[in-house]
């Protein structure tokens, strides 16, 4: 078995014109070996042409005697050798690498950013649309007025229309957002909310995918506010909530802030909830409801990470999100002493990772060969 400094020495010689005969036979001996290995030939047609013809020279200046193996060999060990060369420098050329802090204080928070698809499957940047402002997309005109509500007209005629919109807000980011009733959300990041330009009289409904914290308008004819997630449905009249249901975990949470809100679930369970509950939805089992700490729930809105002590596997999912980066928590579940306490959201990554260690979190940060960040958590 060859090493990597032995292997890389062989090549270098073998590329110079400068191997000896054994050390020939060795590089071939391991590129034998090699056979049905993975290799990348995305390299400088000087090095194959260098390579193919070195080896060419090579197998034709010396006796086939000396030759340790069958003549049909040949043409299959030049290729092999050709293409793992190439391979080999790939290889080494784009490994892993510890990230320095400098490197890290480059990973910015999230910040508010939004895309909106209209029911006609156009796109608008919200990030375009400031307070006040109007944008026009074909025969539509999009406002947004001082407190952030978007309504929707015809240009040709000025009369407000009812289309089905959505907004996503990606990785990275989070964005407010004020419904036509006078509903508000908050939409964090890696989250989509679908809702129309303008609500029945009779029923107000959404559709969640990810985390929304909403504050509903109550209004006069007491039309119900539905909020529709893969795995739960909220009713309100008016009160403060937040929804958690990211389809990459099992989990689907209403948290309940003020009000009153009826949760159901898809095997027809209905939890009423009172302030400072839960109703938590994990795969197939029915509701489950429990007291929380509203300030931890409503963390992300306030701009900080909270640890209870038993949920950082949620929480770095969370930060992994927030700044679009990779983790992989190495602590084990039942490991004692995790972290209790609140981490400020408006760091660069740098300093949120001094924090961690800090807080007895220690972390080592790769940039793969991908070019993203990863943070091992031990």
């Amino acid at each position: 078995m060859i090493d990597k400094n032995r292997l890389l020495q062989l090549l270098t010689k073998f590329h110079a014109n400068k191997e000896s005969r054994s050390e020939h036979d060795e590089l071939l001996k391991w590129y034998e070996n090699q056979e049905g290995k993975p290799y990348s030939i995305a390299e400088e047609e000087q090095v194959r042409n260098g390579a193919k013809e070195r080896l060419i020279q090579s197998i034709s200046a010396r006796p086939t005697k000396r030759f340790p193996y069958p003549l049909v060999w040949i043409p299959v060990a030049a290729a092999m050798l050709i293409v793992g060369f190439i391979g080999f420098r790939y290889i080494f050329s784009n490994t892993e690498k510890v990230a320095s802090m400098e490197e890290l204080s480059q990973i910015k928070p999230a910040k508010e950013h939004a895309i909106m698809t209209l029911e006609n499957g156009k796109e608008i940047n919200l990030d375009q649309l400031a307070l006040n402002e109007e944008i026009q997309v074909d025969n539509l005109i999009i406002k947004k007025d001082e407190n952030g509500k978007v309504s929707y007209f015809l240009a040709n005629t000025n009369e407000p229309i009812n289309q089905m919109n959505s907004i996503h807000v990606p990785i990275a980011a989070t964005f407010p957002i004020t419904l036509s009733d006078g509903t508000r959300v908050l939409l964090n990041s890696d989250s989509k909310l679908s809702f129309p330009s303008t609500f029945d009289a009779k029923e107000r409904i959404v559709e969640l995918e990810g985390e929304g914290y909403f504050e509903v308008a109550h209004l006069s004819n007491n039309s119900r506010f539905i909020v529709k997630t893969a795995d739960q449905t909220i009713e309100v009249l008016g009160t403060k909530f937040n929804i958690k249901g990211y389809k990459s975990e099992e989990t689907t949470q209403t948290s309940l802030k003020e009000g009153s809100v009826k949760v159901s679930d898809n095997y027809g369970k209905q939890l009423l909830l009172k302030p400072n509950q839960q109703a938590k939805s994990i795969g197939s089992n029915p509701l489950t409801l429990t007291n929380v700490n509203m300030d931890q729930v409503l963390g992300w809105t306030n701009g900080e990470f909270f640890f209870d002590g038993n949920n950082t596997n949620e929480v770095l999912r969370e930060i992994a999100r927030w700044y679009n980066i990779d983790i992989e928590n190495k602590i084990a579940s039942h490991a004692p002493n995790q972290y209790v306490g609140a981490i400020p959201r408006n760091l660069t990554l740098n300093r949120l990772v001094e924090l961690l260690n800090y807080a007895g979190l220690k972390s080592t940060a790769t940039i793969m060969n991908n070019q993203r960040i990863k943070l091992q958590i031990y």
